[in-house]
């Protein structure tokens, strides 16, 4: 949700002042979306590229009270940053400092990509180190810098910022910490118009508070005769981090490809990644920020909310501007369709006539069903046939869990954001997950492997990512095929299909027999069972030009991997619950105490050091 600092000499429209132009802004998305279309659909030729994004939390550290707190020194970073930039650009060189929503917020992504290829994976984790030491050298002595997706007291009744903000309401005082006592965000909102613009207008629109309940972990709520922690603002989600690879494709029909299979990998990897063990100084009984993210960035009205109420749940789901890309781009994705429309919008038809292919084009219908929260004062009117301004910031104003993204200008092609992961407390962790992202795309592309599941299952797979210890103690929908027709995976189904359909080789697996497989690399395609990612990619490599010391860093990143698949590395949600429950400070009764906290983001910094 990363803004350009440009933003900051733009002004944006109220929602009271959009909402008389929605109608003609919906003709003039259509016409942008059909003018990119002709104009890069046929578009070849382009490098495979990649880069990342990582957002940064920062914290102050109150050595004599023994307490950690969010430091909102956001402003004050990125005018340093911009005087570091004129002054010693060389130092620069090779990441970008952004803004992100809240004060303690920053982003930091690569630039230029690397590539193309596997092309600069030895220099992704020291490039990973040079960014987190460029940050806290902007920071004060008694501040540090430190990547996990939600600080652990985010939103409790006690000051949790640097300086502290009155972040209550005063009207309506709590006795404890799940209580449902609405946290003001609105102090800590960046200072960049487009953030807060983007705050107010969702908030208008949806005409009610945010606000989602969150199971508690076991026991907890036993004790306090609780059923849940209400978390009410709308910082729970704009204020928490993530991890995003991002690939370029070679052309569109190859960027539709890898959009799917990512799509299916998406709930994976958020397991892999889980980093959330707590909010609001509460330990819950999830491990990702992914359903917080999603329920509270939900800007649907009360009318639209009992209209889809009579829909099932996943299908609810797959109806939210936050959460899964519900539909195949490509073709060869068809057949696994849950979500397609039983009749062609206006949109779809429109885009079927200038030659978009159904799947394609019903995609394109879903993100345009929303209306845009963010308009601004100089583009109320079109300028010009090359104008894409509004489809782009309507496009861009859903957060799936998978973005397919249009080529900008003649030196970017079709690219797909991968957005699910959970950034990592190490920057060894964040680049062996970015790195096996772009191993994965081409052992995929390499063998002709297809991943699809119909994607109610990939929905099904996110509901089940966010559970405590997913990554060992859940199954997931999962189906490979090697091409149309060679199904390389078989096993029992509890899933009702027909017996000649591809489908029927869908399963549950646990994530070590989906990453880690059998291990046996040398007759990877003789049997029917699916060889695993991991021994997937290390075939991959051992027919790759790649060179003794990029395999020795790829195999050490592998061997992680594996650890946390097979379970013999914990996950950094399960980590930091241990160190929680392990403190002096605890009492059993599931609350993140100050000194808790306190202890965990300085053990946090000091291992990413």
């Amino acid at each position: 949700m990363g803004a350009s600092i440009k933003d900051e000499e733009k002004t944006f429209h109220t929602w009271e002042e959009i909402r008389p132009y929605l109608a003609s802004l919906r003709e003039e998305t259509l016409k942008q979306l059909i003018a990119l279309w002709s104009k890069y659909k046929d578009i070849d030729g382009f490098e495979p590229l990649w880069g990342d994004e990582v957002e940064y939390t920062l914290v102050h550290f109150d050595d004599n009270n023994k307490r950690a707190t969010l430091a909102l020194r956001q402003q004050d970073l990125l005018g340093k940053w911009a005087e570091i930039q004129n002054s010693t650009p060389e130092y620069c060189r090779g990441f970008q400092l952004q803004p992100e929503c809240l004060l303690y917020m920053v982003e930091m992504a690569a630039d230029p990509p690397f590539g193309p290829g596997l092309k600069g994976i030895l220099q992704v984790e020291n490039n990973l180190k040079r960014r987190r030491i460029a940050i806290q050298s902007l920071l004060g002595p008694d501040e540090g810098v430190i990547s996990i997706p939600v600080f652990p007291r985010l939103g409790t009744i006690e000051p949790f910022t640097h300086p502290p903000l009155r972040a209550h309401d005063d009207s309506a005082p709590s006795t404890t910490p799940l209580s449902a006592t609405s946290v003001n965000f609105d102090a800590m909102l960046s200072r960049y118009k487009r953030f807060q613009c983007f705050a107010n207008n969702m908030r208008c629109r949806r005409g009610r508070d945010f606000g989602v309940n969150m199971p508690l972990c076991r026991g907890v709520a036993d004790q306090t005769k609780q059923k849940g922690l209400c978390l009410e603002g709308l910082g729970f989600a704009m204020g928490v981090c993530g991890l995003q690879v991002t690939l370029q494709g070679k052309n569109l029909r190859e960027a539709c490809w890898l959009h799917d299979q990512l799509s299916v990998l998406g709930p994976l990897m958020l397991a892999m990644t889980a980093a959330t063990p707590a909010y609001k100084g509460v330990l819950t009984g999830t491990d990702a920020r992914w359903d917080i993210f999603r329920f509270i960035l939900d800007d649907r009205t009360s009318e639209e909310r009992d209209a889809d109420d009579l829909l099932e749940q996943h299908t609810i789901y797959a109806k939210l501007r936050s959460g899964i890309s519900p539909i195949y781009v490509s073709d060869e994705g068809t057949p696994y369709q849950t979500y397609l429309p039983s009749h062609p919008s206006n949109i779809q038809e429109e885009l079927h006539r200038h030659g978009v292919s159904p799947n394609f084009a019903a995609h394109l219908s879903h993100f345009c069903q929303w209306d845009p929260l963010l308009l601004e004062t100089d583009h109320i009117n079109t300028h010009g046939p090359d104008d894409t301004y509004h489809f782009s910031t309507l496009y861009r104003s859903s957060w799936p869990h998978v973005r397919l993204k249009f080529p900008e200008g003649d030196n970017l092609g079709w690219r797909v954001e991968f957005r699910p992961m959970e950034p990592q407390l190490t920057d060894f962790e964040n680049a062996a997950f970015i790195v096996f992202i772009v191993l994965l795309r081409h052992a995929l592309a390499h063998f002709g492997v297809r991943l699809y599941i119909p994607m109610k299952c990939v929905v099904e797979n996110m509901q089940t990512a966010v559970k405590r210890d997913a990554a060992t103690s859940e199954s997931f929908w999962f189906h490979a095929n090697r091409g149309r027709n060679n199904p390389i995976n078989r096993r029992d189904s509890d899933i009702d299909v027909r017996e000649d359909d591809e489908k029927a080789d869908l399963h549950l697996l646990s994530l070590e027999e989906i990453f880690c497989g059998s291990g046996q690399v040398e007759d990877i395609w003789a049997r029917s069972q699916f060889p695993g990612f991991i021994p997937l990619i290390k075939r991959y490599l051992r027919e790759t030009d790649i060179s003794h010391t990029e395999l020795g860093l790829v195999l050490r990143y592998l061997d992680f991997i594996d650890g946390r698949a097979s379970g013999t590395v914990l996950t950094n949600a399960r980590w930091m619950r241990r160190e929680i429950q392990l403190h002096s400070s605890y009492k059993g009764d599931g609350l993140v105490t100050q000194e808790a906290c306190y202890d965990l983001c300085k053990q946090i910094r000091d291992l990413a050091v």
